[in-house]
C-alpha cells in the first residue's frame, strides 16, 4: 500500500498548542482564545489576500480540486487535509481549518509560508479566503516523514538508513533554518521534529508545519504569553521566560539530531531523550549504548561521538551560548566530508562546504549535490538548443540560447568557460548554492552540464512557444520593457506588486554576494532592467541575471566579434546606469539601487526610459528629474493620464522612492531592503483601495439591479 504523507505532516508526538494540535495536553499552557472575525483576525486575513505571489482559489474550486473533500489523510483539533489533483495533474494537500472564525492563525501561516522560497520547504501553493472556508493548498509529498523512517517498521523490519544518508537530511534542514534566521524578517519555524520533516523520492528533507511559525522582528527575538511547541522538542527557555528566538529552533534542531543517531524518541515515559544523552556526557558516562545498532560500529564511532557533542551543544540550557544555525550547517558538513574521506569516498559530496580538492574531469557531479537542478548531457543540450541556432540576445559579448525541453518548456542557455581544473569546481560551487537558492521572483537556474572546457547552464524561460508548419519554433518573450511599449497601462495596484516583487528578487541577489564574500565578482550588479523582467501569464514578474552562474568568479563564452548585436538601441543597458558606473567604477549594490529608480519611474509613467515625444527621442531620468527638481507635483503629470486622480498619494509616495533611488551620492541612496519595505507598505494599502472601489462598484450594480427588479415586479 502506498505510503503518503500530506505536506502539513500531521504531528505525531504530543503538540503543546499548536493550531492542529492532536488533543494531547501534556504540561500544556492555555491556548489561545479565538480571535474576533471582525477585528484582529479580518485585518490580519487582509495580508493574505493582498499577496499576489499566492494563488487564489473559490470554495468551488477547491471542491472540485478534492473531489468533494473524498480522500482525508489526516485530522486534528482545528482542521482536516485532504488530498486533491490541481489543474488535472498536480498532486495537491487541502488544508481546511473547520472553524471559520479562526482567521488570524489561518493568516498568520500563509503570511509566513509564503515569505519563505526553499528548495528543503513544503511549497505553499495558494489558498481560499471565503468565509467559513479557509484552506491552504501545498504541495504534496507521497514519501513519507523523518518520523516514519526512524521509528516505523514495516514487513522487513526498519528501514535501512546510513550514517551518510542521515547526515545529508541532517545537513539540508539546517541549511534551510539557517536560511530561514537569516532573513530581513526571520522566520522561527518553532515546532522543529521529525514528524515535520517530509522526504521526498530522493529521501530529500522538507520542512513542513508552519502553523506556529513566527515572523520575528529585527532583532531575532519576541515575547509571548503562550507556550507553543511540542513535548521534546521545545526549548527549555522559551517555556522559563517566553521569549523566542532562532535559538529556540537550534534547540529543537538538537533533539532531532539526537534522535537521528540514536534512532530513540524524543519522549520515552518521563524522561526525555535531550535529558538522558546530556546527563550523561555531563556526567562522563559512555554514551555508545544509545547510539542505533545499526550504525553503531568502530567505523562511525568519531562521526557519531562528534554529531553527538554538536546536538549537546544546541541543547545547551543557557541561550546565548548555543551555536546559530550556520554554525550547526557548517559542522555538519565537515563531518559529511571526514566520514566520505574515511570511507575512501574522493567525490565531494556537498560541493558547497569549504574543500582543497578538485573534481576531476573524469569525475561526473552527483544529481545528490544540487537539489532540484537537472545535470544534463550535453547532447541534451545540443537537441534543446538545436545546436546552439536559436539564438535568445547576443549583447556585450556574450550570446545567450533559446531552447525547449520537451514540447511546452522554454530555456536559456548560456555557455560558461571551464578549461582548468580550478573552473570546473568554481562552477560546481555555484550550482550548488544556487541549488539552494530558489527564489519565485528570480529567473532560477533549472540545469547544468558539466564540460571540459565548455559547460552550459540552463535557466528558466517565460516565453510562449508556438511552431510554424515549416517545424521552425517560435519565442515569444514577454518581459516589461516590450510590455509597455505594446500595450495600455496596467492597474496602478498592478504596477505597484511588480515593483515590490523585483525589489524581493533584488534583495535575494545581492543577499548571494553578501553570504559569499569570497567572491571576486560584481557581475550579479548592474544588470537590472526592464528588458531583463520577465512576467508570467499572471504578471507575476521573475528578474533575469544571466551572470547568477558565474558570481563567484567565471568567464562567459564570448563572441567571435566585435560588433554588438543589438535587437533594439534604446535597450542598452546603458541607460539604466548612472555616471558613477558608466566612467568605470565597480558595481556595487547602490548600482542596482539607482538601476531599480529608473525601472520604478518607467512602471509609474508606463514610459520606457527612451521614449518618443513631438518628434524626438527623450531621456525618462533626466526629463523627469528636470521636472521634479522645479515642481514635485508637476513630476505626477508623467503619470496623469495613467492613473486616476484618487491614485495620487500612492505615486507621490512611489515617486519620491524613485528619485531617492536616482540620487547621483551613492551613500545618499537608501538601501534595497528600505526601498522594499516602505513599496510593501504603498502597495498593500493601495491593494486595500482597490479592493474596496471593486466591491463599491459591485453593490452599486447589485443595488441597481434589484431595484429595476424590484420596479419590474411591481409592474
Amino acid at each position: 500500500m502506498e505510503s503518503c504523507v500530506c505536506a502539513c505532516a500531521w504531528p505525531t508526538a504530543p503538540t503543546v498548542v499548536a493550531l492542529f494540535a492532536t488533543g494531547y495536553e501534556e504540561g500544556v499552557d492555555e491556548a489561545p482564545h479565538d480571535v474576533d472575525p471582525m477585528t484582529n483576525g479580518h485585518v490580519v486575513l487582509q495580508r493574505v489576500e493582498n499577496n499576489c505571489s499566492l494563488r487564489y482559489f473559490t470554495e468551488n474550486e477547491i471542491r472540485q480540486i478534492t473531489r468533494g473533500y473524498s480522500i482525508l489523510l489526516g485530522k486534528g483539533a482545528f482542521g482536516k487535509v485532504y488530498k486533491g489533483m490541481m489543474d488535472g495533474r498536480c498532486p495537491v494537500a487541502v488544508k481546511r481549518y473547520i472553524h471559520g472564525t479562526r482567521k488570524e492563525e489561518f493568516a498568520k501561516e500563509v503570511i509566513v509560508h509564503s515569505q519563505i522560497n526553499h528548495k528543503n520547504v513544503v511549497r505553499l501553493l495558494g489558498c481560499c479566503t471565503e468565509e467559513d472556508a479557509l484552506m491552504i493548498v501545498m504541495e504534496f509529498i507521497c514519501n513519507g516523514n523523518l518520523n516514519d523512517i526512524l521509528h516505523c517498521s514495516n514487513t522487513n523490519g526498519r528501514v535501512p538508513f546510513s550514517l551518510g544518508k542521515r547526515l545529508d537530511i541532517a545537513i539540508e534542514v539546517a541549511e534551510v533554518l539557517w536560511c530561514m534566521h537569516s532573513m530581513y524578517n526571520p522566520v522561527l519555524h518553532g515546532d522543529i521534529k521529525p514528524a515535520n520533516i517530509l522526504v521526498d523520492e530522493n529521501l530529500s528533507p522538507k520542512l513542513s508545519d508552519f502553523g506556529i511559525a513566527r515572523l520575528l522582528c529585527a532583532n531575532g527575538a519576541q515575547h509571548t504569553n503562550n507556550i507553543i511547541g511540542s513535548i521534546g522538542y521545545v526549548d527549555p527557555a522559551f517555556c522559563m521566560n517566553g521569549i523566542l528566538t532562532p535559538k529556540s529552533d537550534v534547540y529543537s534542531f538538537g533533539v532531532v539530531l539526537l534522535e537521528i543517531i540514536t534512532r530513540k524518541k524524543a519522549v520515552d515515559g518521563t524522561i526525555t531523550l535531550a535529558q538522558r544523552f546530556t546527563e550523561a556526557i555531563e556526567q562522563g558516562k559512555k554514551v555508545m549504548h544509545l547510539f542505533d545498532e545499526d550504525i553503531n560500529n568502530t567505523k562511525n564511532m568519531n562521526f557519531l561521538e562528534d554529531i553527538g557533542k554538536l546536538a549537546v551543544k544546541c541543547l545547551r540550557r543557557e541561550v546565548e551560548v548555543r551555536p546559530e544555525m550556520v554554525e550547526v550547517a557548517t559542522s555538519l558538513r565537515m563531518i559529511r566530508k571526514a566520514l566520505e574521506e574515511e570511507e575512501g569516498n574522493l567525490i565531494q559530496h556537498n560541493i558547497s562546504a569549504p574543500s582543497n580538492s578538485i573534481p576531476s574531469k573524469n569525475v561526473k557531479p552527483s544529481a545528490q549535490q544540487f537539489g532540484n537542478l537537472k545535470i544534463f548531457k550535453q547532447e541534451e543540450i545540443k537537441l534543446m538548443t538545436k545546436n546552439y541556432s536559436m539564438k535568445f540576445r547576443e549583447e556585450f559579448c556574450e550570446r545567450l540560447c533559446n531552447g525547449v525541453i520537451g514540447t511546452t518548456h522554454a530555456v536559456i542557455v548560456k555557455q560558461v568557460r571551464t578549461s582548468s581544473e580550478s573552473d570546473r569546481m568554481m562552477f560546481l560551487k555555484t550550482m550548488s548554492i544556487l541549488s539552494q537558492k530558489y527564489h519565485k521572483n528570480i529567473a532560477n537556474v533549472a540545469g547544468f552540464h558539466l564540460g571540459d572546457s565548455i559547460s552550459e547552464c540552463v535557466y528558466e524561460s517565460y516565453c510562449d512557444l508556438s511552431q510554424g508548419n515549416d517545424g521552425h519554433i517560435c519565442f515569444c518573450n514577454r518581459n516589461l520593457y516590450d510590455i509597455i511599449c505594446s500595450r495600455e497601462k496596467l492597474p496602478l495596484h498592478l504596477c505597484l506588486s511588480i515593483a515590490v516583487q523585483c525589489a524581493e528578487g533584488l534583495v535575494h541577489i545581492h543577499s548571494l554576494l553578501a553570504e559569499n564574500p569570497d567572491s571576486h565578482s560584481t557581475g550579479l550588479l548592474g544588470n537590472f532592467r526592464s528588458i531583463n523582467i520577465f512576467l508570467d501569464k499572471n504578471f507575476v514578474p521573475k528578474v533575469f541575471n544571466s551572470n547568477l552562474s558565474t558570481f563567484l568568479g567565471l568567464s562567459v563564452m564570448q563572441k567571435h566579434t566585435t560588433t554588438v548585436d543589438l535587437p533594439n538601441d534604446q535597450r542598452s543597458k546603458i541607460y539604466y546606469l548612472d555616471g558613477m558606473d558608466v566612467s568605470g567604477q565597480l558595481f556595487n549594490p547602490k548600482s542596482d539601487v539607482y538601476s531599480f529608480g529608473v525601472v520604478l519611474l518607467e512602471l509609474i509613467t508606463w514610459k520606457t526610459v527612451r521614449y518618443m515625444s513631438s518628434g524626438r527621442v527623450h531621456m525618462l531620468t533626466e526629463d523627469f528629474l528636470d521636472t521634479y527638481r522645479i515642481d514635485h507635483s508637476a513630476a505626477v503629470s508623467f503619470g496623469k493620464k495613467v492613473y486616476d486622480e484618487q491614485g495620487k498619494c500612492f505615486i507621490h509616495e512611489a515617486i519620491a522612492i524613485g528619485v531617492e533611488c536616482l540620487q547621483p551620492d551613492v551613500q545618499t541612496r537608501p538601501e534595497m531592503s528600505d526601498v522594499l519595505s516602505r513599496l510593501r507598505t504603498i502597495s498593500a494599502a493601495q491593494s486595500i483601495r482597490s479592493k474596496l472601489i471593486m466591491a463599491t462598484q459591485t453593490k452599486g450594480c447589485t443595488s441597481q439591479t434589484n431595484k429595476f427588479a424590484h420596479l419590474s415586479h411591481g409592474t
